[in-house]
């Protein structure tokens, strides 16, 4: 649970540093789709089969990791390289699902 924290007045400082290091980096992009078919059958229609199809990551978008920018270490070998990718993010995921009613 997130601490609650006390109201300011407007237009006083608050406690936000002037370069907040987590706001400058990429989105997320993935666009995430599903799609399904029932059909009836039997009689009145009592019986019922539902298909299902979704995929996670459609367009398989890599979403790099924020980059580090070590400038302060001489001949840094990684300078400038996005080197891994944000964790959570997977690459495209498909998935099927059937379903039986009665």
């Amino acid at each position: 649970m997130r601490p609650v924290l006390p109201r300011r007045s407007d237009f006083t400082f608050g406690t936000e540093p002037r370069v907040d290091p987590t706001l400058r980096s990429d989105g997320v992009d993935n666009f995430d789709v599903a799609a399904f078919k029932k059909i009836l059958f039997g009689m009145q229609e009592r019986l019922g089969f539902e298909f299902r199809v979704e995929v996670f990551n459609l367009f398989n978008q890599q979403n790099s990791l924020r980059h580090e920018y070590n400038v302060l270490h001489n001949n840094n070998g990684n300078f400038g390289v996005v080197t891994s990718t944000d964790p959570g993010t997977n690459p495209r995921l498909i998935q099927f699902a059937s379903k039986l009613s009665f």
